[in-house]
This record gives C-alpha cells, structure tokens and sequence, in this order.
C-alpha cells in the first residue's frame, strides 16, 4: 500500500485488524470449550438432532456465531481502508474486493443472524416446524449452503483481488501470499462443497483460517507503521 491517507483512515484499519484477529480467536477458543463439553452431533434429521442437544449447547454455539459474525463485518471495514490506501492503478482490483466482500459479508452476516435468533429461539419455544432448512448442522440446508457459498467463493475471490494490491518483498509479500492461500483454500472448499469431499473441506477449514488470521496480523502490523510515519 502506498496511498496517502488521513490518521483515523490508517487507525480504522489497524483496530479493524486488531479486533477481527481478537474475534476469530475467541470464536475457536469457544468451539474448542463446545467440543470438549460436547459431542457434536452427526444430523441425520430434525428429530434426531433435536434430541442430541439441549438448550444449554445450543446458546452456547450462538454465542460462539457471534464472533463469526462479527468478524464478517470486520472483513469489510478492513477491505475498505485498504481500498483508501492504495495508488490509483490498484484501485480498481480493491473495489472489485470490496465488491465480493460485500456478498462474503451479506451470506454469512444473514445465516449467523438466523441461527443465533429464529433458530435459536424457535428451538427454546419448542415450535420447530420447518426449520430443517434452517438449521447451520444440517449439511443439506439453505443456511449452510448459503454459508459456506460466502465462505469459500466469495471470501475467496475477495482475498485473491486483495493478495495483487500488495507487491514488492518483505511484509507485502507476505500478506500477498496469505491472501493468495486464503483465496486459494476458498475456492477448493467451494470445488469440496460442491462434489461433496469432505477431505477438500477439511483443507478449506483449516487453510482459510490460518491464512486469514495471518492476513489479519500482518495487515494490522502495516497500519500501525503507518500511524507512526
């Protein structure tokens, strides 16, 4: 990055990085205390679903969506300050990154909102009529569909039009590369999702998370240079 750009400009994206790091680590410390109190179960259907779990797992598990979804909206703040920071020749690939960000934020912001409000209080009310298609754990649903549609092809496009806006060694290389991996990661998640590969998804979770939080680390450490000079 090698725009000019106001103080608060460059402390937006550093706290926007902060945060979003901070986040995505507080949610996998609270799916790491899901799991260890709780076996997540393999949906066969609403009734046996329903059944392997009780309230107290299913507010637990809103909780931790709402650290997923909060960092989706952090993504977006942190793509748009980059987008304020560029020359004019790279503008042109942020805003098409901002643009797919936008769907990444839009997808994911929507299926965590339902599954820690309808589905979560539908379930406490007991009056869970068609809420299958609703239901995140439900590999067949709307929700997860949508999901893993912003998770994997549109974050993905997102962090591969980011990754060109940085050129030239040292930590530009290396957000280039964690952004090129994260994009890379997405879209075989999206190929794994489609045909169905569990190993495939396996790779995405894990190649995407560390790609991204260290995108995120990266990035926050050029803001606060930034801030300095």
């Amino acid at each position: 990055m090698e725009g000019s750009v106001s103080n608060h400009i460059n402390k937006l994206g550093y706290w926007s990085s902060i945060i979003f790091t901070f986040t995505g680590i507080l949610y996998a410390v609270s799916m790491g205390v899901l799991l260890s109190k709780y076996t997540i179960p393999n949906y066969v259907n609403l009734e046996q679903y329903l059944l392997a779990v009780d309230k107290r797992f299913i507010d637990f598990y809103s909780f931790s969506q709402v650290f997923a979804f909060l960092s989706s909206l952090l993504f977006i703040v942190i793509v748009c300050t980059i987008h304020e920071c560029v020359d004019h020749s790279s503008k042109i690939f942020s805003r098409v990154s901002i643009c797919f960000g936008i769907g990444f934020m839009l997808l994911s912001c929507i299926n965590y909102f339902v599954q820690f409000s309808i589905v979560r209080l539908t379930i406490s009310n007991g009056s869970t009529q068609n809420l299958e298609n609703f239901i995140q754990f439900n590999p067949k649903s709307f929700m997860f569909a949508i999901n893993m549609l912003g998770w994997s092809l549109f974050l993905g496009l997102s962090c591969l039009f980011l990754g060109i806006i940085f050129k030239g060694k040292g930590i530009n290389l290396g957000i280039r590369v964690s952004m090129y991996s994260t994009g890379m990661f997405c879209l075989i998640g999206f190929v794994g999702f489609v045909l169905d590969n569990k190993f495939f998804l396996f790779i995405f979770q894990i190649g995407m998370t560390i790609g991204l939080t260290t995108s995120a680390i990266l990035l926050s450490i050029v803001f606060k240079k930034r801030l300095r000079e």
